[in-house]
């Protein structure tokens, strides 16, 4: 039990050059690993569309409107750092929070509804400050061709909390018009859009965050990276 336990608890966390090996109880240290291989998925051998990060599309509602976005692009998830984290080793859990410093966004957007007298379209802008991410994984210990074990995340789901406020900008809404349904939509009522389509964001980026962890995980063995 103690050596699988120290094998999950170094899994997200073998990045680090000197391959310093972590003890279970050494949460300090397990942190900072943790960090190391949450950088280095950013470099350009590991960078699997994840900064910057490019979308084709992705829709939501916010109340009797329907918003699509079409080429999105997004950058600042190499800003964000582990916070914190919990594992189960029972269940297969391992859980995680992440504090961004930055999130921008942009693509086109497309709006209709009967709020809108035709269907609006142009140009948009998400500029967020600090950001907290928290993620609930499942994982799985898998075992090589040379007989080494490497981390894998199976499932997730992720939820994200906005620390400030969130800066909307839509070009050419209502015709460029300044009404109060304008604003409506991008400034007084930043927070309930934000919370009605920031977990459809959230979950595509960690789709492919983990896509790309998964891959470098391959690559750290964790044998290499145990205090047994």
């Amino acid at each position: 039990m103690l050596t699988t336990l120290l094998l999950l608890s170094c899994a997200f966390f073998s990045a680090s050059g000197e391959k310093e090996k972590c003890k279970v109880t050494d949460k300090q240290c397990i942190l900072l690993l943790s960090n190391s291989v949450f950088e280095k998925v950013f470099e350009a051998d590991n960078n699997q569309n994840v900064d910057p990060m490019y979308i084709e599309f992705m829709e939501g509602n916010f109340l009797d409107l329907k918003i699509k976005f079409r080429n999105i692009s997004m950058t600042g998830y190499n800003t964000c750092k582990v916070f914190d984290l919990y594992w189960d080793i029972e269940q297969f859990l391992f859980n995680f929070e992440l504090y961004c410093s930055r999130i921008s966004i942009n693509g086109q957007y497309e709006i209709s509804g009967p709020a809108v007298t035709t269907e609006e379209k142009g140009k948009y802008t998400i500029n967020t400050k600090s950001y907290k991410l928290m993620t609930n994984t499942t994982f799985e210990l898998v075992q090589t061709v040379g007989n080494k074990t490497v981390f894998h995340v199976k499932n997730f789901n992720a939820k994200v909390s906005p620390l400030e406020k969130v800066a909307l900008h839509f070009t050419n809404l209502y015709n460029g018009q300044e009404i109060p349904s304008a604003k409506f939509l991008t400034q007084e009522h930043w927070r309930n859009i934000i919370y009605t389509l920031q977990d459809n964001f959230a979950t595509i980026c960690f789709r492919n965050l983990f896509l790309a962890l998964n891959k470098l995980f391959t690559t750290l063995p964790l044998e290499e990276y145990l205090e047994l």
